[in-house]
This record gives C-alpha cells, sequence and structure tokens, in this order.
C-alpha cells in the first residue's frame, strides 16, 4: 500500500465477518466524524454477515453511500488487492482470536486502528498503530484522527507493521523449528 497524503481520498479499510461481536457498526458510525476532520474519505467492508443488511440501511440513512463499499466475501487475491488500495486497516473487534485479516493487512503495509484484546497489543506495539482506548465510534474518530496528524508517523507504522507481519509467515516459522 501507498502511504497517505493530506489532500488525497484516504482509504480505510476492514475484513471480517459482520456479526455483532465484530463492532463494524462502530465504524460505520464513526464516519460521520471522520468527515468532519477528513473530507475525502472512503471506507470498504470486506466480509458478509448477518448484519450486512442492518449496516446497509444505517449507510443510507447517515448518507454515506458515495463513502461505504460493501464487498462481500471475496477471494484471497481480492481481499489483497482492496488492502493494497487502503491507507488505514480499523479493527474495533470486541473478541477475537489470531487476527489474520489484521496481519494481512500489515505485510500490505497499512498501520493498524485496533482494539487491545488478545493478542493485539503485541502485534501492534508502540510503532505499528494505534490502540483503540474506547471501542466506540468516537474512540475510532480519535485514534483515525490521531493517526493522520502525522503522515510520517503513519508511513513508519505501516513499514513497522510490514516488517513484524515477516514473522509469522510459514517460511519463518519453518526457520524457527528447523
Amino acid at each position: 500500500a501507498k502511504p497517505w497524503r493530506k489532500g488525497e481520498m484516504l482509504r480505510l479499510v476492514t475484513v471480517g465477518r459482520l456479526s455483532p461481536g465484530k463492532n463494524m457498526q462502530a465504524i460505520v458510525e464513526a464516519l460521520p466524524g471522520l468527515l468532519e476532520v477528513c473530507h475525502l474519505i472512503t471506507l470498504d467492508i470486506v466480509g458478509d454477515g448477518e448484519l450486512r443488511r442492518t449496516l446497509q440501511a444505517r449507510v443510507g440513512d447517515l448518507r454515506l453511500t458515495n463513502q461505504v463499499i460493501f464487498h462481500g466475501n471475496v477471494s484471497h487475491q481480492e481481499v489483497l488487492e482492496i488492502l493494497g488500495k487502503s491507507h488505514i486497516f480499523v479493527f474495533p473487534t470486541h473478541s477475537e482470536g489470531f487476527p489474520k485479516a489484521m496481519l494481512e493487512a500489515m505485510a500490505c503495509g497499512l498501520p493498524v486502528v485496533a482494539s487491545p484484546v488478545s493478542v493485539i497489543p503485541n502485534l501492534i506495539g508502540e510503532d505499528r498503530g494505534i490502540l483503540l482506548r474506547s471501542l466506540t465510534p468516537q474512540g475510532i474518530v480519535t485514534a483515525v484522527t490521531a493517526l493522520i496528524a502525522d503522515e510520517e508517523q503513519m508511513a513508519r507504522f505501516g513499514k513497522n507493521g510490514r516488517e513484524k507481519s515477516k514473522q509469522y509467515t510459514l517460511e519463518h516459522w519453518q526457520s524457527v523449528i528447523s
């Protein structure tokens, strides 16, 4: 992914099941506040689930149909293509096992805004993204706003995330256990 620069369209992305535990509604609800900070913004939602129609209706209610794209379930290659065109991976989940989608985003060079649950704080550390202090829409607005305030830091977070993700490849694990 190319680092974002002020004045360009800011492309947020999230990947996951559209279910209550993944908290995708908070990202949608955060968009009006984010549009006040950055007038050029889109959100790509990759995944499907029982909340898709509810989320689509809320996007319509908020008049965000030009900003939000629902991709549904797509091939792994398409996920990587979408991540590669994005600038920030947003992941406000309430619970998580091992966040493979987040690691893929990091491998694509995206800085991350995510929940402090499971192994996420260890993956993000202090130099690969921002941990949400609140899993609310305002918490997302605050974190994304802080991230885009410093373009150099944002680019550095993306680069550092890419390096960290290399620790989780099959090749790396093979070298560790050999």
